[in-house]
């Protein structure tokens, strides 16, 4: 199992050991670099009340690094004078009092700022601090998408997409922020006590209150998850379809998924440098990509979605297992290989439509240098010779075309010396399409981490 606490990494204690945590491991709620930001936001300028706020962090810093370090103290203890069981219930119910001690210090430090403010400083407050939970809590996420931050998003995108500030575009922002701020909330105690009451289960074997528990958790993140998915589709349903395009691949490249013609796209722009094919790049680049959209249009949205189902189950399906819930992940698996075939075929095509208009020499430039990393397809696009009777052309991986005449034999014959543009890759292992690899580890996944 991935044992990953907020608090303290639980790996081993007596037979087990409680590795001594740090700081890093244990993020505050607030740091002493969001002072200036509140202050802007705030339009705070009064000399003697940035003092005042000034010390309420900086008392809120040293509070956080005197909790810390009793938290170290502690667990050294633990780990002294106790073994076995009682080491890792002791070390678990030390680790819940942490966390909830950090929650009372943000409590208190929210408290004390309000304190300082006017009315009309305190209705900005309370959007400030929204801001910064967002910021401090989204990113503590497991799932894909739980983490999505749309309002940022949207942010960043505007100077690229105008049409992002329309009224109908902030309505969704605003219902979003909403939204999202309550899911947090419903997710929060979950991380703090649910996370410490998992891993005493398992300790336990009792693993039908372990699945339980994960199955809460689990479902609060994905119902933020969800949120944020549903809010990005609505932005990129409300604008242009050009703009609405390139949100989907600005959504997709937050989430870390790169565009499907990603590989494509650096292939036009190696030959765009290339001395002796930049012509044939020019002439034939935007045309081949915009038939490689058409290919896999639907594909790319189709994957995420698939991706997704499957990060859940494979949480969900061997904690299932354990307690007798047949969980199959194989339709998924099925459907996931599926697509990727799709995409792998798309890009086989823009291959062969690349090489039939560009010569041998600009063909294995377009290739680069990783060969085998392109689809090998069995026989190329019909659409590549539409012509009765004319000759194939030429073949990106070497092969002599099917009713073209071979070329005489003399010694100073163009194509005797050319390389094979795609070799055949040489035999390889099976191994699992990414993101399908077969854990190694016998504990199911921790659905905690983040």
């Amino acid at each position: 199992m991935r044992a990953n606490f907020l608090a303290v990494a639980l790996l081993f204690c007596g037979v087990l050991l409680w590795p001594t945590p740090t700081a890093g491991q244990h993020p505050p709620n607030y740091a002493t670099r969001d002072l200036p930001v509140i202050l802007e936001a705030l339009g705070i300028s009064d000399p003697d009340r940035q003092q005042i706020l000034q010390e309420l962090f900086a008392d809120y810093d040293m509070s956080y690094r005197d909790l810390v370090g009793s938290l170290k103290a502690d667990t050294a203890g633990i780990y002294t004078d106790t073994i076995g069981i009682e080491c890792v219930v002791q070390g678990l119910a030390r680790t819940e009092s942490f966390l909830h001690q950090r929650a009372a210090l943000a409590s208190v430090l929210e408290s004390n700022i309000g304190a300082v403010l006017t009315k009309p400083e305190l209705a900005e407050w309370s959007r400030v601090m929204a801001d910064l939970r967002r910021k401090r809590l989204l990113p503590r996420a497991r799932l894909i998408a739980e983490g999505l931050n749309v309002a940022q998003l949207v942010v960043d995108q505007l100077p690229q997409l105008p049409d992002l500030e329309s009224p109908e575009i902030t309505q969704i922002v605003a219902e979003w922020m909403v939204d999202v701020d309550a899911a947090m909330l419903r997710r929060a105690p979950l991380m703090i006590s649910g996370n410490v009451v998992y891993r005493r289960m398992i300790n336990e074997e009792r693993y039908r209150e372990a699945f339980d528990v994960m199955s809460a958790l689990v479902n609060a993140r994905a119902a933020l998850r969800d949120i944020n998915l549903a809010a990005s589709t609505a932005i990129g349903e409300r604008l242009p379809r050009e703009q609405a395009a390139q949100w989907r691949d600005a959504v997709r490249l937050v989430l870390g998924r790169r565009p499907l013609d990603h590989r494509l796209a650096a292939a036009w722009r190696r030959l765009e440098q290339h001395p002796d094919c930049a012509d044939g790049a020019s002439s034939y680049a935007a045309e081949s990509l915009t038939l490689f959209e058409l290919d896999t249009r639907g594909l790319a949205d189709a994957l995420l979605a698939t991706r997704i189902q499957m990060e859940e189950l494979a949480i969900r399906a061997p904690m299932a297992q354990r307690v007798g819930i047949e969980m199959d992940r194989s339709p998924l698996d099925n459907a996931y290989i599926a697509l990727l075939q799709q995409v792998q075929a798309a890009e086989a095509s823009a291959l062969q439509r690349a090489c039939a208009v560009l010569d041998q020499k600009c063909c294995s430039a377009f290739l680069g240098t990783d060969h085998a990393a392109w689809p090998r397809p069995a026989t190329p696009p019909e659409m590549i010779n539409p012509g009765e009777g004319k000759p194939d052309p030429p073949s990106p991986h070497g092969d002599p075309a099917s009713n073209a005449e071979a070329p005489p034999p003399e010694a100073d014959s163009p194509h005797k010396e050319l390389p094979d543009p795609m070799p055949p890759s040489p035999p390889q292992p099976e191994t699992p399409l990414p993101g399908l690899e077969p854990s190694e580890d016998p504990d199911p996944p921790d659905p905690f981490g983040g």
